[in-house]
């Protein structure tokens, strides 16, 4: 009885460390956002008040720094807002909030989320929706958030005048390989690009923190390098699967499946 009251005790102080531990990772995190988005977000707002001329006329090299402060202020806190989003998924108690909803309308605005990306690149968007499915139940905010660092992806490593697909079906349940672990109906997103491809030993790591595929290509295609880790925490999240299909040259197929019931 006495090892068993002691094996409790620790149990029970071993779950308030855990809990005390998250709450400080939450506060570290909630600081650290504040610390760096404030002082980001007013260079850039300077920087674009400078550039629409507000306070006197620009020289060109004045107007070319101007842009570069901007971008870069841009750039690096798009980084940051994508940090601070895979430290809360991975430490912090994220939490899905499930509702009904069109999932045509939430591809069409993940494709507005990376139109202007895709335009610039001379890629095109294409939908293929199989998937007989007018409404879904899921997380509507962090499922967009899968689509668009997928198709922010996609649209990065294909070359201008390339294609991306968004293709969706509807699965009954374990018919289905490799969501054959899902007996409940899910759906099945796919984006497909025509891109460079990935090597078979890159496949299973893409997903990793920080992780580039091929050092050459970083100042070609440049990003966060955390956006699959990010899609790969939301679809877990979601209680799914995510995986690649690629074949190097001839482009990439990523796909990912949720479960339908909470």
């Amino acid at each position: 009885m006495g090892k068993q009251k002691e094996s409790h005790e620790l149990k029970v102080r071993r779950t308030m460390k855990d809990k005390s531990e998250t709450k400080s990772e939450t506060k570290f995190i909630s600081t650290i956002s504040h610390k760096l988005r404030t002082p980001l977000n007013a260079i850039i707002g300077f920087s674009e008040l400078l550039l629409d001329q507000v306070y006197g006329e620009l020289n060109e090299k004045q107007t070319h720094y101007l842009k570069n402060i901007n971008s870069s202020g841009k750039n690096l806190l798009v980084f940051l807002n994508d940090l601070i989003d895979l430290l809360n998924l991975k430490w912090g108690e994220v939490r899905l909030e499930y509702s009904d909803f069109s999932l045509s309308q939430a591809i069409n605005q993940a494709q507005m989320s990376v139109k202007a990306f895709a335009e610039q690149k001379n890629v095109s968007l294409e939908v293929k929706d199989d998937s007989n499915l007018l409404t879904i139940k899921a997380d509507e905010n962090k499922f967009m958030k899968i689509l668009h660092h997928l198709l922010s992806n996609a649209v990065k490593f294909t070359p201008p005048g390339g294609k991306v697909e968004i293709t969706t079906r509807y699965l009954k349940g374990p018919e289905f390989n490799p969501s054959s672990l899902f007996p409940t109906p899910c759906v099945e997103i796919s984006v497909v690009d025509n891109g460079i491809g990935i090597k078979p030993e890159d496949q299973e790591r893409i997903f990793s923190e920080f992780y580039q595929v091929d050092s050459t290509l970083s100042q070609d295609f440049e990003g966060t390098g955390l956006g699959l880790s990010l899609a790969k925490e939301l679809v877990r999240l979601h209680q799914g699967k995510i995986w690649v299909e690629s074949e190097e040259g001839k482009g990439s197929k990523f796909t990912f499946v949720i479960p339908l019931d909470e």
